[in-house]
């Protein structure tokens, strides 16, 4: 017992000799006041840290190295769990890997709060290529069809769009939309 209280001890006096630092003070006072408001406060360090991890991650992936991805996208959540697109990212890395069903990953991207209009777009986008991963066509492109409506010129939205109007044999302004999809409207 005493060993643990030696323990607790340290620590208390640990973190009080931190916080005579002027850097340390600042971080803790802007810690509790993103508490306050329901935030999270990341420092600048950290954000940065987060970023790269997420590039290396995005890269892993589109690799095909899943596992990587996967630990790569999980240190960015835990040094900054703020951007919507690690999460968007970190569904898919558990989907693909098998460790989420993806019913599940689409009840988690369901239950993400995008705050900006971009991440709502990433967000219906993620949601839209999940769903035509389960062959969920019809309700993919209702997901692409939502992100056109915010963003008429996002360029994967609008191929997928038109590749499944082509398949499905609605061809009515196929031309039209395929010069639509490299940016030459008429």
């Amino acid at each position: 017992m005493k060993e643990a209280t030696g323990r607790v001890f340290a620590l208390i006096s640990s973190a009080f000799d931190a916080l005579r630092e002027p850097e340390a003070l600042e971080r803790a006072r802007l810690t509790l006041e993103a508490r306050a408001r329901g935030e999270v406060y990341v420092d600048p360090l950290s954000e940065g840290k987060a970023r790269v991890y997420f590039r290396k991650a995005e890269a892993a992936f589109r690799g095909r190295n899943r596992a990587a991805a996967a630990e790569l996208i999980e240190e960015a959540v835990a040094l900054d769990p703020r951007p919507v697109e690690y999460h968007i990212l970190r569904i898919f890395c558990r989907v693909f890997s098998r460790s989420l069903d993806p019913e599940d990953g689409l009840e988690q991207l369901a239950a993400l709060r995008p705050k900006t209009p971009g991440d709502q777009i990433a967000a219906d986008f993620a949601r839209g290529r999940l769903l035509k991963f389960l062959d969920r066509n019809d309700e993919a492109v209702a997901a692409f069809r939502e992100v056109l409506r915010r963003d008429p010129d996002h360029p994967e939205a609008r191929r997928e769009v038109w590749l499944h109007e082509r398949r499905s044999g609605e061809p009515e302004n196929t031309a039209m939309r395929m010069l639509n999809i490299f940016g030459r409207r008429g």
